[in-house]
């Protein structure tokens, strides 16, 4: 019994002893097989990141690429816009020297024209005619408002207002009869049929739109500008009225009825 006993016993430590070996033994191996798939892990890390590194450089360089690009149309733009600037500013100078124009020469005629009007005896002030005078020029000054705002504000047609300072400087030329050819070209233009009738008979016709009056190549179907020019050409009348040491030849007989 006792042999038995100690036999049990020493098989008893003898397995646990295995035990104790096979369990160490796997210790071991998990442990190896953690480091390798730390490793393994670690270096996964490290390409992720490599990659990831050289992404990010890439993307940077794109993006220095584009702001260099950016930064290059920016300033050419801004020279062109600097160019175009001083174009329109050399412009703009020439504009306002012939606005200026206009404008001076309108109100130095009015203020002649009123004084002329102040000089008149008081007879003749409170007469019929005279009212008229003094009404005609109030009328015609309050007509050449918009103009001489237009002027103001750089807003005058070119057209116009290459055609306005021509004839003032006719007129200040002494020769009448090119300042009234000019405002005639102003006023009624080149087109076929400008005043008069655009219908006749009761048939439409194929160029029928071609000569009616909204297709007139005129400026007299605006109201303000059809009045203020009416009041340019009475102050182109009175400026010939100015000059009696002017030649017939260089006169014209311009009305102010229309």
């Amino acid at each position: 019994n006792l042999s038995l006993s100690q036999n049990k016993k020493k098989k008893k430590n003898i397995m646990d002893a295995l035990k104790k070996v096979i369990s160490s033994k796997r210790e071991e191996l998990c442990g190896r097989r953690w480091v390798r798939q730390s490793e393994v892990l670690s270096a996964r890390k490290r390409k992720i990141e490599e990659e990831k590194k050289e992404d990010i450089i890439e993307e940077d360089e794109k993006k220095e690429e584009e702001t260099k690009k950016k930064v290059t149309k920016f300033v050419k733009k801004n020279h062109d816009d600097s160019e175009k600037l001083s174009k329109s500013s050399e412009k703009i100078e020439e504009m306002n020297e012939e606005n200026i124009l206009i404008r001076d020469w309108i109100k130095e005629l009015l203020k002649k024209w009123e004084t002329k009007l102040d000089e008149r005896e008081e007879s003749i002030k409170n007469s019929a005619i005279g009212k008229v005078e003094s009404r005609t020029l109030d009328q015609c000054r309050e007509h050449l408002k918009p103009l001489l705002k237009l002027c103001k504000k750089n807003a005058l047609d070119i057209g116009m207002r290459n055609g306005l300072a021509t004839i003032i400087q006719h007129a200040n030329d002494g020769n009448f009869i090119k300042a009234h050819d000019h405002y005639i070209l102003i006023a009624i233009g080149n087109a076929a049929w400008p005043i008069g009738v655009t219908s006749v008979g009761i048939h439409t016709r194929k160029a029928r739109e071609q000569v009616e009056q909204k297709n007139v190549a005129h400026v007299m179907n605006n109201e303000m500008q059809r009045k203020f020019l009416t009041s340019f050409k009475r102050l182109l009348r009175f400026a010939q009225d100015l000059r009696p040491d002017l030649p017939p030849s260089q006169k014209v007989n311009i009305g102010t009825s229309s």
